[in-house]
């Protein structure tokens, strides 16, 4: 029986050891916060975020070509104070995603008749260039309608003379004519505005120009108009443009699938 005990009495001794042992290192090591922070590295991060993503498949866009009207030259005779009439035909298109590339052609008349002071005449073409960007997002667009910026580049082409010009001299009132002479002019333009798809392929839009031409020189006899700009007196220029449009379909493209978050 002695036995026994003593076989029981080590027993307890080295139970005692262990657990002494096992706590001692429980509290030697450090323990981890549950809420600690982890340095995660940027690529794994950007490739969580891409597994995370959600592919959204957009819809095919049929692309077109518009031609349109200025229907503002119209009422050119109803405003103003000189007589002046022209007309303006555009042709644009979605050549690539939100960027339409732009032509321009128009014809501009003044007739400027005062008895007691001049009779003027200029007739003349001018021709725009350029481009506009859609701004708006394609995911939120509403069929084909856009918000657009937009820039040119004009020339002008005309001749202006002046008849039955009276001079006071020295000697009294003489009369003078200035011949008939021909010019050409170049400007720049920004503008910005909006074309919205009223019914099936056809358009009515609105856009508002700023226009800035340095060198207005003719010579002579100062224009009262230049053909697609404006006052000649001016060197910037303001205008509005309400246009009417039809589409025609000419293909499909399918823009890139987008990614949302």
């Amino acid at each position: 029986m002695r036995q026994h005990m003593l076989k029981y009495i080590f027993s307890t001794l080295v139970l005692l050891s262990i657990s002494s042992l096992a706590m001692a290192q429980h509290n030697i090591l450090p323990s981890q916060p549950r809420n600690s922070l982890q340095i995660v590295d940027e690529t794994q991060l950007n490739k969580q975020k891409e597994k995370n993503a959600k592919i959204v498949d957009m819809p095919t866009r049929k692309r077109y070509v518009r031609i349109g009207c200025d229907l503002s030259r119209f009422a050119l005779p109803l405003i103003g104070d000189i007589s002046s009439s022209g007309t303006e035909f555009y042709v644009d298109g979605e050549l690539f995603y939100k960027w339409f590339p732009t032509l321009e052609i128009g014809t501009q008349s003044v007739k400027h008749n005062r008895i007691d002071t001049i009779n003027y005449k200029m007739n003349g073409q001018y021709y725009r260039i350029g481009f506009d960007y859609n701004i708006l997002k394609y995911a939120h667009r509403l069929d084909r309608n856009t918000f657009f910026i937009g820039v040119r580049l004009g020339i002008s082409n005309f001749k202006h003379e002046a008849n039955d010009l009276r001079v006071e001299t020295f000697h009294g009132i003489k009369m003078s004519e200035i011949e008939s002479t021909s010019h050409s002019k170049v400007w720049g333009e920004v503008m910005f505005g909006g074309k919205c798809e009223l019914v099936h392929n056809l358009f009515m839009g609105l856009n508002v120009r700023v226009k800035c031409m340095p060198n207005r020189n003719c010579g002579n006899l100062t224009p009262y108009i230049i053909p697609g700009f404006g006052k000649a007196k001016n060197r910037v220029n303001t205008g509005i443009s309400y246009t009417i449009a039809y589409a025609i379909p000419c293909g499909e493209t399918k823009p890139k699938t987008a990614v949302v978050e």
